[in-house]
């Protein structure tokens, strides 16, 4: 029953990057979805985290990608990140709990600097120039999730 459920995850995943991609925007439906999914999963213990650790993830996955984005506007005067990301971390985190959002966000941190150096090879632009992060996160959600809940 809950590859099933790892399956949509990843397909809604999936669709949210592709939206990033194309827009530099992750639309509220999906992460908002994301979220109550996830704390759904975790309250009928249809995965093994516990609806407490999904709440926990929830409120530190936004807050790490707020506080970050808070402290960086401070000191440029300006966004680092867009509140979408953080709402995709508060979706993962409320999927796979508190305990794998280090892991996660080290894990999208990692594959996005390769990706993002690529992304802005390609585009020509040059290493100050955005690209989005949401896809970065989801690979790295579906991947060490899906790693934590089967292996």
């Amino acid at each position: 029953m809950s590859l099933t459920f790892s399956i949509l995850i990843a397909c809604l995943l999936l669709v949210l990057s592709l939206i990033d991609w194309r827009t530099f925007l992750l639309p509220d439906w999906g992460t908002f979805s994301l979220m109550g999914v996830g704390f759904l999963l975790n309250f009928f213990h249809i995965y093994p985290y516990g609806w407490q650790e999904s709440v926990l993830g929830l409120l530190c996955g936004y807050g790490l990608i707020w506080l970050a984005n808070f402290i960086y506007r401070y000191i440029k005067g300006q966004d680092g990140m867009g509140m979408g990301d953080a709402k995709l971390l508060a979706g993962l985190g409320a999927c796979y709990g508190i305990s794998l959002l280090p892991i996660i966000l080290l894990g999208a941190c990692l594959i996005g600097l390769a990706g993002g150096i690529l992304w802005l090879q390609i585009k020509g632009q040059s290493l100050r120039s955005p690209f989005p992060f949401g896809p970065y996160l989801a690979l790295s959600g579906v991947l060490i999730g899906n790693y934590s809940l089967y292996f």
